[in-house]
């Protein structure tokens, strides 16, 4: 069954891989694109893209420190703060997608909370505004992380059934066989064993015919011994047949 792409790309296995990739992209837009100014903000995007880096063994743990760095950054009014909300954002996808406990919805509420204090001087006048940053920010990667994990989990789930269903075809198959062999093998047995009682009953009729035809009135001279020794061999032999195939 083919993997869909999904599960190849966000194998938990390759989450270090994914780390890298982010955090060079990120690094290559601020030094190509956004090009921080000051020194600050150069520290800023420093600390949030280690700590992305830093996602792939503690994402929980990363996301946190970066919605810290987040509310940090806006109190200084540092120019970088819609790049470290892509940080946080980026590393609350991959909480989602490896979905472990209540982490993902804690690491969602963390992050909907820094926004949230980011412009807690505008409230409660701007909260549809802000309600709508949160739900960007941190429900959007959320719920495309949740959706790729339980994309995943699906087609996990999908591969043990078909691999269920095709052992349990293989055991049906392998049954039928054997009682196939079975039903040959009765009707094998019946055959040989008709056969061998026919043998054994004329053989012991050429016995008392070859005996009677010698000591009747009129009979002829006495049978050859070896021929009645032959009669008697294949009689016992073939009783001896009888008993084995009964048995």
């Amino acid at each position: 069954m083919n993997r869909p792409w999904t599960d190849l790309v966000f194998d938990d296995r390759r989450r270090g891989v994914r780390a890298l990739v982010y955090t060079a992209a990120l690094a290559t837009d601020f030094v190509l694109v956004r090009q921080p100014p000051g020194g600050g903000d150069r520290a800023l995007a420093a600390v949030g893209l280690l700590l992305c880096l830093a996602g792939w063994r503690w994402a929980l743990t990363a996301l946190v420190a970066q919605s810290a760095l987040l509310v940090t950054a806006h109190t200084l009014g540092a120019g970088v703060v819609p790049s470290l909300k892509v940080l946080a954002a980026i590393t609350l996808f991959e909480v989602a997608v490896r979905g472990r406990g209540r982490a993902p919805a804690v690491g969602c509420g963390v992050l909907a909370l820094a926004v949230v204090l980011n412009r807690f001087g505008g409230l409660p006048g701007d909260l549809a505004p802000v309600l709508f940053k949160a739900a960007v920010v941190a429900g959007l990667p959320f719920f495309l992380g949740s959706y790729v994990r339980m994309s995943r989990e699906a087609a996990a789930h999908a591969r043990e059934q078909a691999a269920r269903r095709a052992l349990r075809a293989e055991q049906e198959a392998v049954a039928a066989r054997a009682a196939e062999r079975a039903a040959i093998a009765r009707e094998l047995h019946d055959l040989v064993a008709h056969h061998v009682s026919s043998m054994v009953l004329r053989v012991g009729v050429a016995r008392h015919v070859v005996t009677d035809a010698a000591a009747g009135p009129g009979g002829g001279t006495v049978p050859d011994p070896r021929v009645t020794d032959v009669l008697d061999d294949l009689h016992s032999s073939g009783r001896a047949a009888l008993t084995d195939l009964r048995r």
